[in-house]
């Protein structure tokens, strides 16, 4: 038995050797007798994995915790904590950062390789009884299952046979919400930086931080609407990507892992002449945060324009199936594309899609060829 004390701990630590290759851990408790066993288990453990060619096992926290290293500096890398997370049994609470337990997949301490259908099963169960939507649940899942695969390729033990189907998970797409020409009007009226309604400081009485946000607003919304581009994407765009003589602009797109070349509208061109002229020399970005790093997630003033041009009123919202959110700029690039005949191919490659299953979500928008054929023998008729 080779079982130690540490200082200022109460529970038992196993320390061996078995060829050549030391083994320690906290075998997790301060009985005696319980840590003896712990301690033969991870002799086993030891012997399968050098003389039978058994992978190490790997804890499910430290599992998690490779998968999130794995992903810092990507665009979706707040949702991998906020999955892995909850897959640990707690969440964030938005304001305060205090922790709320959720249920977890199982215990942290627990192998990875010990994961199964029983337990993906009852994570799902549960998740439904939170009333957590669907998405979520697949996400969460995912997060899950992209764990298990990056420990796999690591080397470690892992469950390669919980069936991932997730036909319960049913998702409503809903009805797809974007803007009327009308309606993007009616918003950048009420985004105009130089607007000056009842109650509103005189542009010329305004401070140039002021002023700039307002500026930035309106910009940002011309910039989304005419390149069909993230927020993220736009949001971090360098100068250096900015060809203005050109009229393109050049993005490498960490999502899908592509690069992609946009031809700016005469709009946009407009409003990138103006930015370029009105930047500093040290501006890197073209559009700002705070010390010059850039623009964060970061929309009230555009959200409070969409609420004073009407376009989420009550009524407006039950006609048209939806929000008009942020997100909505990118559907409405989209959807006048190709309710103008381009094919759904060419705007899956402008939109970075990695497929183009997820452009046919506007497939409905084409023109149809065939009702107007309809119509054609009709009328003759």
């Amino acid at each position: 038995m080779s079982l130690i004390k540490r200082p200022n701990t109460q529970n038992w630590y196993y320390l061996f050797q078995f060829k050549g290759k030391k083994y320690f851990g906290s075998t997790g408790t301060p009985k005696k007798t319980l840590a003896a066993k712990v301690e033969a288990k991870k002799r086993e453990e030891a012997i399968a994995e050098q003389l039978l060619g058994e992978a190490p096992s790997i804890k499910l926290s430290a599992a998690l915790e490779q998968f999130k290293q794995s992903r810092v500096g990507t665009s979706n890398f707040k949702n991998v904590l906020t999955y892995s997370n909850k897959l640990l049994g707690f969440k964030l609470d938005a304001k305060t950062g205090e922790k709320i337990s959720v249920a977890a997949i199982g215990k942290p301490d627990m192998k990875l390789h010990e994961i199964t259908n029983k337990h993906v099963k009852a994570l799902v169960s549960v998740r439904k009884a939170e009333q957590v939507g669907h998405w979520t649940i697949k996400h969460e899942l995912q997060a899950l299952r992209s764990t298990i695969q990056l420990a796999g390729e690591l080397g470690y033990k892992v469950n390669t046979e919980i069936n991932w189907a997730t036909k319960d998970l049913k998702t409503k797409k809903g009805r797809l919400r974007f803007l009327t020409s009308e309606e993007e009007r009616r918003l950048l009226t009420e985004l105009d930086p130089n607007r000056h309604d009842k109650g509103m400081v005189a542009p010329l009485e305004r401070t140039p931080k002021n002023r700039r946000q307002m500026q930035d607003n309106y910009d940002l919304v011309v910039a989304l609407l005419d390149t069909g581009m993230r927020y993220d994407e736009m949001a971090k765009l360098p100068w250096s990507s900015v060809d203005m003589e050109s009229g393109i602009i050049r993005i490498y797109r960490s999502k899908v892992d592509s690069a992609d070349t946009f031809y700016m509208t005469s709009r946009l061109i407009d409003v990138m002449l103006r930015r370029n002229e009105n930047r500093t020399d040290k501006s890197r970005y073209v559009f700002e945060g705070k010390n010059g790093d850039p623009r964060g997630y970061v929309y009230q003033g555009i959200k409070k324009a969409m609420e004073r041009a009407g376009l989420n009123e009550a009524g407006v919202v039950t006609e048209k199936g939806g929000k008009v959110t942020i997100h909505t700029l990118r559907h409405t690039f989209a959807s006048r594309l190709v309710q103008n005949g381009v094919s759904l191919a060419k705007v899956s490659k402008l939109l970075g899609h990695a497929s183009i299953t997820t452009t046919e979500i506007y497939a409905h928008l084409a023109p149809n060829e065939a009702s107007e054929e309809a119509v054609r023998i009709l009328n003759y008729l």
